[in-house]
């Protein structure tokens, strides 16, 4: 018998899978970035942001008068990019 409520997964392959996460997730990031009160100066910080969405979109419209910082202790999900 197969231990059905056992299930195993590989939780390092999930950030293959995150790659099609915004098709699906983009519009509901991008209502919660409407309801954003956008100015100068402004530090952000997204915790458990996984792959990057919304924050790296958070950090594009900001500019470069603001700092925007994402934690997430999921090491599967670092982000090769850094910017600076």
């Amino acid at each position: 018998m197969r231990p059905y409520l056992q299930p195993r997964f590989d939780f390092a392959l999930l950030p293959d899978l995150c790659d099609e996460l915004p098709f699906w997730s983009a519009p509901f990031g991008l209502k919660l970035l409407d309801l954003i009160e956008y100015r100068r100066n402004i530090t952000a910080l997204d915790i458990g942001f996984g792959c990057g969405f919304p924050l790296i979109e958070l950090a594009m419209r900001l500019g470069p008068t603001c700092t925007v910082y994402g934690i997430d202790p999921w090491d599967e999900a670092k982000c090769p990019v850094r910017g600076g």
